[in-house]
Formats: C-alpha cells, structure tokens, sequence
C-alpha cells in the first residue's frame, strides 16, 4: 500500500522537487512556512533554505520536518561545519516520536538522516563511523519491512564506497555485486535514477570504466527530469539550471570513464564542455580532477605546454584547500590521487629540460603530501602553538578549520566570488599570519630555485628524488647549478624492501644490492659534483635506503661524502642554527623498564651510562625512571638529547609512531609511555641535537605520494636542528660502540662529520652494514 507521502514522494522523485511547487522563491526574509521550504529545495535554492530556515532556530520551535529542511540545506550546499550538529538535534526529534518530513514526504525521517550522516562522514574522510551510520539505515530498512528502496541502493552504494576507502577491495566488490542484482520490481521505476546512480559511482571506485558508461545510460530520463524541473521552475527562462550539482558529477563521470577507455577525443570535448560551466570553480573536487585530466590528455596528444599549463591550475585549485574533504568522491565514487598531479607535472617538466621548475615541483608535492597528513583525521589535536603570541595562533588556527570547511560550499554566490577573484585563497592568506613553521604545517609552502640555491652551500650539493609510476625522477641542485636525470625505476622498490631484509639478517646478497642501487641512483650524478658534503631528499621507498652503505665496488658513500637526509630542501629554513659550544645540557635515557625481561636492553643501559658520566649529563634516566612524562618535562630544557630504548614504527599510523618509554604506574603495558610523533608536534624543544640510538626510529609511513611522518620529522618541528635516527632494528653492541665513537668527535667537528667518522671506525670492526649503516642524520650540517 502506497501513502499518501509515498505518492507525493514518488512524485517527486519522478519530476524533480520543483513539480510540487510551481513558483521559485527569492531569498527570505523571514522564517519559511512548509510550503516555502518544499519550494526552495525544489527550486534548488539552497543558500536560500539555509537563511529561512536559521531565521527559525530563534523564533519557534523547530519540529523534525524544521529540522529535516535545514539538514537537508546543509547536506546539498556542503556545510559541514553544521551539518553533524543539524542531525544530532533533528536525531533528537525524532526520537520523540516526530517522524514526518515535508521533503520528501517522508513518512519516518530515521534512515535518512543516518545516510545523511553517513555522506557528510564518508566526504569528512571518516569512514569507520560512516559504516555505523549506513549500518543503522540498513537496519532500519529490514525491520521496519520498508518500501522505500532508495534506501537500500543508497545505503548499500556508501557502505561499497567506505569499505573500499578502507582497502577492502573484495568487500566493496561484494557489494556492488548485490547492489546490481537488487531488482526494483514491477513498480521500482520511480527508483531507476537512483540505481543507475549509484552502480555508476560504485564502479566509478572500483575502476569499472566500461560499467560506468552502462550505468549512467540506464537512467533514459534523467534529461527529461532536468528540463521539466528547468521549465517547472522557471529557472529556463532565466538560465539557471537548478541541477547542475547533479549534472557535473554525472558529466564528470561520464567523461573520466571516455578518458580511461582510450577515448581522447570525445574526453577533450567532454571536458572542455566540463570547465566552461561557472559552476565548475566553485565545485573543488571535481574542478582539480578535470584540469589535471585535460592535461594528462593534451600530454597524450603531444601537446606538452598545454598540459603543463592544466597541470599548474590542478596544483592552484588543491593548494586553496587544507584538508582534503571529498564531497565529489562520494557523489562520484572517485577520490583524485593529488600526488599525481606533482609527478605530472614533474615528468612533463623534466621531459622538456625544465630541471629548475621540476626540482620547485617536487618541493610543493612533498609539502602538500605533509599538509594532507597533518590535516587528516587522526590528527585533529595536533599542533599545540608554539609562539608568544599563542591565543593569537589559535584563533588564526580555529579561522583556517573554519575557511576549510566553507571552502566546499556550494551556491551561487560562491560561484559570482570564485569568478570575479578568479579563485579565492584564504587558507593560505589566513596561514601567512602564523609563524613560518606552523604556517608550513596548515598550507603548501613553495620553495623556488633561487631561494633553494641560496640554502645549498657552496661546498654542499642537494640530490632529490621523485618517484612518478616506474619513473624516477633526481635533480641535482647546487649554489650555482641544476641537472636532472630520469630513472627507470621499476626494480627499485621490490630491491629496497629486499635490502632492508638482508640488512637486518646481514646477509650477503645486501652487498650486491648496495652496488646496484648506487649504479642506478648515484652513478648517473657523480660527473657534476665535485664537492664532499652531499645532502639527500629520498621519495617513497627511497626513505627506507640506507644511502652511507652504497657501493661503487670500491668504496662505500660514506667514503666520498659526508651525508645528511633531509624530509625536503624547505625544512631548512624553519631549522635553528647551533648555538652551543661542546657537549652541554645533556638528557640521557636508556633501557626504560616495559615490565618485560624480554625487552630490557642492558647495552643500552651501558652506554646511557657512559656517555652520561664521560659528557657530564644533567640528568640520566634508566629503568623506571625513563618515562614519557620525564621526557616531556625536562627535553624542553635540555641542549642535546640521547635515547636508547626500543622504538617502534606504525605504517598505517605514521603519527602513533614512537619511542617506547616507561610508564609512570606499572601495569600499563609496553605501550603505556610510548611518546608518539603526535605528541611531539606539541612540544617545544630547544636542542642542538638528538639521537635516537633505537629500532625503527627513522622510519615514517610512505603511502600516498611522499606522507613520510617519522619521529625524526616530528622532533625537527618541535625544534631540534638535528636528529640522528635509525632505520632497522639495531644490534646493541655495534650501536654502543658507534655513538661512543660519535660523541668523541662531536667535540671537534659537525654532526654529519662526527656520524661519518663514528660509522667507519664501526664498520673496521664490525664490516656488514647491518651493524653501522641503520644510523642516518637529518637536520644542520
């Protein structure tokens, strides 16, 4: 049986919002009667319903179907920075008992508002609570043996779409697998727009280009709907297409699967149509994906300048943006790899001898791939200011959340603003108020080849990678010079990874690799340096290689050079210079107790106490007394700093990384003083130096692009110049030894030297390079 608010929803659904209401509406002045609300949304005034229906919160009681219109305003024009508040309050209403929506004319309001939750959620880029949401709408939908199918195509197309976002690939296609065979029966045509919808944004995900197209075809009336509801609402007259929120991401996926099946014509018809709509500027996601698609089809083509040129407006469009919310991923089923548009644009450049701008486009993707980090989920309570002036930091830093999220909103006056500027960009003019190194954290940071040379010392040479697909990319940038070579990089991963295996076993067949990889990544460099510092920026796997155990078959890099890994050529400038004279103010802490015999490190416990008694520590901590609430409290008055505990290393988790240190009450676990890389971000330290002589301290989630965030990353922000770190777990004999050595020379000359120096007197006495190599310097000279 069909009710009366299942007739007029189906109705709608059918003829668009704007058939059940024949009048469109200007701005209100006052808070919205029903009908008003039914015509606003109909008539794809959103902004509008919005502004009614905030008039309301003061002067009435707001009822669910109140609260569903203003939801539902929030939901289409993307405000997040309400949205989930909206839903906690319209969550409550219903729960009284009100139930009925105008919209729609939804009988029962439940399921959709936890879809709606979901899709705000899944666009937040929070998929595990995205997934409770979709469950609770399924739930919904079985026990009250609903009619509704709308939702369970939409229910069943978000839970594909998160589950794939988590990696569970087999699920997602499980699932898009019962979403197809889900039979709308002999009166499910109401529902065909929504199905076609949603296996095209399923298959979108999945990579299904072919069953993109056949999706979309499936809805025959979607063209008919667009222009009644035009005519409907008069907007045909006026030439405003109250569906174009619906209509770009259809057009974009339809265009994105041409463009991935070979066809590059109609995708460059298709896209070219695409960008000149207005509406596209204000539309962030799909805006940056169809520019970096055009260019990657003039690259095809041949046409090298034009593709540059889009790949360059791709950049500007996603370093508007802070945080990556994907509010076209989830009406599209595609979230856009923003790395990709910085190895394009590397490539292309390099392919035209442009190694000056490849070498500035490598520094700006490896300082979007931090900001997209830092600004993810799971670090929301990250970057404590550090500043005089810390109230004045926070607000900037609440203005920047803020300006983030409006970012995505879409109405027309954003449209009218984004066309007059030519783009907005206050997330950007907002982080310019900040202290440089926090400005670098919340905005991409450019570094251009004149200021790049100008921290490269003239007896120093910078080689950096790239890594785009099989191809590597390395610029070799000196005070007054840049080269460029291109790198078949295909066996370079799978080698790496092989590498640190037998490094860690101290196997033979690691020398053999060494020499390989300085064949592939050092050799083709080697004729224009002719200095013997050398600093190194790695990219992807590349973090993991213990570049000083390289191997001409001669002699080892350490032989040649001294070195120093950088996270990139910027960070130098938010890097202190030494102050100090000697070895002073020293914090040692060794062999924290983990409650487990097992884990104890009495060589570690050795050497803390050496280098505590032969440098006079201030304070030495062992056992017990070397926990995360010491570290905390006295590191930020220390000059130099020594740790020697286990460390351990969180791919998935790059900011849970951390040193594993004591707890304050036994019984905790090993876990229980762990000092994270979240929680250095929030500290402020003031050392010359400081060594990690532990396992995996080096280390840092390579995922997307270059998101290396490792302990030696999080101590440089904190405001340690320089950080000494490892990269495998370390034998403890060796390592005594070798920091030992280390100290000795850090008396007469700089860090780099003094690691140099120490790693080769170790390698005398213990030759693998598991023993000496694991240790790298990151930070000054």
């Amino acid at each position: 049986m069909v009710t009366q608010g299942g007739l007029i929803r189906n109705l709608c659904r059918v003829f668009g919002l704007a058939i059940c209401c024949w009048f469109g509406l200007a701005a209100p002045a006052s808070a919205l009667t029903g009908n008003e609300q039914v015509s606003l949304a109909g008539t794809g005034k959103f902004e509008a319903l919005v502004s009614g229906m905030e008039l309301m919160l003061d002067k009435q009681p707001m009822k669910s179907s109140d609260w569903y219109s203003l939801c539902y305003g929030y939901s289409r024009v993307k405000h997040y920075g309400k949205i989930l508040d909206c839903l906690d309050s319209l969550d409550k209403s219903l729960a009284k008992g009100d139930t009925r929506t105008r919209l729609f004319g939804l009988d029962d309001a439940t399921a959709a508002s936890h879809l709606m939750r979901a899709e705000a959620l899944i666009e937040l880029a929070e998929y595990d609570p995205a997934l409770v949401q979709v469950q609770k709408a399924l739930d919904w939908y079985q026990r009250e043996k609903s009619d509704d199918k709308d939702i369970f195509i939409n229910a069943l197309a978000a839970k594909s779409l998160a589950t794939l976002a988590l990696g569970r690939r087999a699920e997602a296609e499980r699932l898009s697998a019962e979403l197809e065979g889900f039979s709308l029966g002999m009166t499910g045509g109401d529902y065909v727009g929504a199905k076609s919808l949603a296996m095209a944004r399923v298959n979108m995900a999945l990579g299904n280009w072919q069953k993109v197209l056949d999706a979309l075809a499936q809805d025959k009336i979607f063209g008919l709907r667009s222009f009644l509801d035009n005519l409907a609402s008069g907007a045909f007259l006026l030439g405003i297409n109250n569906w174009v929120w619906i209509e770009l991401p259809r057009a974009f996926m339809q265009t994105k699967a041409l463009l991935e099946l070979g066809q590059l014509d109609a995708a460059r018809s298709g896209y070219d149509k695409l960008l000149a709509v207005p509406q596209v500027k204000a539309n962030g996601e799909i805006y940056w994906m169809a520019l970096y698609d055009r260019g990657r089809i003039a690259e095809r083509q041949g046409q090298l300048e034009e593709a540059e040129r889009f790949f360059q407006e791709a950049a500007e469009v996603i370093e508007r943006q802070r945080r990556s919310i994907n509010s076209e991923a989830n009406k599209i089923g595609f979230v856009g790899d923003k790395q990709a548009v910085y190895a394009s644009m590397v490539a292309n450049q390099f392919r035209q001898g442009r190694f000056g701008q490849s070498f500035e486009s490598m520094e700006r993707g490896k300082s979007r791939a931090l900001v997209d980090l830092l600004a993810s989920n799971q670090s929301q309570r990250l970057i404590s200011p550090k500043s005089a002036n810390a109230a004045k930091v926070t607000q900037v830093l609440d203005r920047i959340r803020n300006a983030d999220l409006d970012s995505r909103r879409q109405d027309e006056s954003r449209i009218r603003s984004v066309s007059q500027a030519g783009g907005s960009n206050e997330l950007q003019t907002l982080a310019s108020a900040l202290p440089s190194s926090l400005a670098s954290l919340v905005s991409v940071s450019r570094l251009d080849l004149k200021e790049a040379q100008s921290l490269v010392k003239p007896d120093e040479a910078l080689i950096e990678y790239f890594a785009a697909g099989d191809e590597l990319f390395a610029t070799l940038v000196q005070s007054n010079s840049v080269h460029g070579v291109r790198i078949n990089a295909s066996q370079v991963e799978s080698v790496v990874r092989s590498l640190r295996q037998n490094m860690q076993e101290g196997s033979p067949q690691a020398l053999g690799q060494l020499q390989a990889l300085h064949k592939l990544l050092i050799e083709p460099l080697l004729p224009n340096i002719r200095v013997k510092h050398l600093s190194i920026v790695p990219h992807g796997v590349l973090h993991y290689l213990p570049f000083g155990a390289l191997n001409d078959g001669k002699q080892d890099l350490i032989d040649r050079f001294t070195l120093r890994i950088l996270p990139s050529l910027a960070v130098l400038k938010y890097l202190r210079p030494s102050q100090t004279k000697g070895i002073e103010r020293l914090l040692v802490l060794g062999n924290p107790d983990l409650g487990r015999p097992d884990l104890d490190l009495p060589s570690a416990q050795n050497e803390a106490e050496k280098l505590a008694a032969k440098f006079k520590a201030e304070h030495l901590l062992l056992r017990k007394k070397a926990t995360r609430t010491a570290f905390q409290a006295l590191a930020p008055g220390a000059a130099f700093i020594h740790v020697a505990s286990h460390g351990q290393f969180e791919a998935g988790k790059p900011l849970q990384s951390g040193l594993i240190l004591a707890a304050d009450k036994p019984g905790g676990g090993i876990n229980a003083g762990r000092l994270t890389v979240s929680d250095l971000y929030e500290l402020a330290l003031d050392a010359e130096l400081v060594t990690l002589s532990a396992c995996e301290t080096g280390l840092g989630a390579v995922a997307s692009g270059d998101d290396v965030v490792g302990l030696t990353r999080g101590f440089l922000y904190a405001g340690v110049s320089t950080v000494i770190a490892s990269l495998w777990q370390v034998d403890d004999e060796a390592t005594t030894y070798l920091m030992l050595q280390m100290y000795e020379h850090l008396q007469r000359g700089g860090y780099p030297d003094a690691l140099r120096k120490a790693q080769i007197e170790t390698r005398a006495k213990y030759p693998h390079p598991m023993f000496w190599a694991a240790f790298y310097l990151t930070g000054l000279n």
